[in-house]
């Protein structure tokens, strides 16, 4: 270094040259580390993609979304992809999945499995100090799976599920039990929520059903009290009956009206023929006039019988309007009940289809094979960090030396 504290980037080049032997060290040291690393503490990542089938990747959940009425609300929720791969992935990263998976595995250890699975199991329960199932051991699982476990969103209703750890058949192991448990979990979980919906109309059900009952045995027994079959009949009738009777009163009081002219002109022709032999016979003029008197009156008889009867019936009409009116109101309860009826019913048949959109939504696009799980980051990955860090560290351990000296 020259006086002004200048140092050209010679000098620089020339110092960290003379300590080449470092940086050697640095590197052989930094390859040793990677490759026991790579030995001896591996990390085995295993890697599954969970498929969310909507109304625009699946034809068979376009078509249920249509049929149970869902497609302007699923079009809505699902306009947006992260909404449902956040909201899959809230109900899969819970302890109450992960228990769920420790579940899973301690009876796959208690059913005996192959030679693979139970050397999985056993490292598992051997790395955790796992003796027997309990809350404890079924805890430490579930925070060991948890721990291991990532989840992470991709586009199209994908998620990405990783699981890493120290042993490769481990790693398998978890993941497709992740996986397995995912694709029943997810569906399972909402369809406890319709469930509960399904119970209520169920029950919204059967109490309209059971007032249906009741309006029509109330109205069935007001009709039969009242010995009336339908109040529409009965005022049909006694109308019609009404009216039959105002035309037979209205044709005899015509007739009545016809034989008092006949009268008329008869008492005319009579004072005309007073001295008329001829008016002592049975056709006389005489004769006939008793014989319309005679009939006038058996009319004005018969015109009041049938006007008593009128008043009679017309009186019995009036009295079914208050009936009329409860009846009405009955009716028009009953066809409200009855609207509620099939709109419940409605629904309730929708759930079904809900349900059965559910149960498709999830699929397994893909999960690792055994073979092709593989320590992560691999050799030459981590020959390539280790060796950056280490000269880096060199180049600074060698400048702050040269700073403080």
């Amino acid at each position: 270094m020259n006086n002004s504290d200048e140092i050209s980037l010679k000098s620089v080049v020339l110092i960290f040259a003379k300590r080449w032997r470092i940086f050697v060290i640095l590197a052989l040291l930094a390859c040793i580390f990677a490759l026991v690393r790579h030995k001896f503490f591996p990390q085995y990542t295993a890697d599954g993609k969970i498929q969310i089938q909507n109304i625009k990747n699946s034809q068979l959940q376009s078509m249920l979304s249509k049929i149970s009425g869902l497609s302007n609300e699923v079009d809505l929720f699902e306009s947006k992809d992260e909404n449902v791969t956040n909201r899959t992935i809230s109900i899969l990263d819970t302890e109450q999945f992960y228990n769920m998976i420790g579940e899973k595995i301690f009876q796959l250890k208690e059913n005996q499995p192959n030679a693979t699975l139970k050397s999985s199991i056993h490292y598992l329960f051997w790395a955790l100090k796992i003796r027997e199932k309990n809350d404890d051991s079924l805890f430490e699982i579930s925070k060991f799976i948890k721990k291991n476990t990532t989840f992470r969103a991709g586009k199209d209703g994908q998620i990405f599920v990783s699981v890493t750890t120290s042993r490769r058949e481990l790693s398998h192991l978890l993941i497709n039990q992740l996986l397995e448990n995912a694709k029943e979990h997810i569906p399972n979980k909402e369809i406890q929520e319709l469930t509960l919906a399904e119970t209520y109309f169920k029950g919204e059900l059967d109490n309209v059903q059971a007032r249906l009952d009741s309006i029509e045995n109330q109205l069935i027994e007001k009709m039969q009290k009242t010995q009336i079959l339908s109040v529409d009949m009965e005022k049909g009738e006694g109308t019609k009956y009404q009216n039959n009777l105002k035309k037979e009163i209205s044709d005899l009081e015509l007739k009545v009206t016809e034989n008092l002219k006949r009268i008329e002109i008869l008492k005319g022709k009579k004072k005309k023929s007073e001295n008329d032999s001829s008016s002592l016979g049975k056709y006389s003029n005489t004769a006939i006039l008793k014989q319309l008197l005679d009939e006038n009156a058996e009319l004005q008889l018969s015109i009041n019988t049938l006007k008593g009867h009128l008043r009679s019936v017309a009186k019995q009409n009036k009295g079914l309007i208050p009936f009329q009116y409860e009846v009405d109101k009955m009716k028009a309860t009953y066809n409200l009940e009855h609207k509620i009826f099939e709109s419940l019913r409605e629904n309730l048949s929708k759930i079904g289809l809900q349900k059965t959109y559910i149960k498709n939504k999830i699929e397994i696009l893909e999960v690792d094979r055994l073979s092709s799980i593989s320590s992560k980051p691999g050799l030459p990955t981590l020959l390539i960090i280790a060796l950056f860090i280490s000269q880096c560290l060199g180049i600074f351990g060698i400048y702050l030396y040269e700073l403080l000296k």
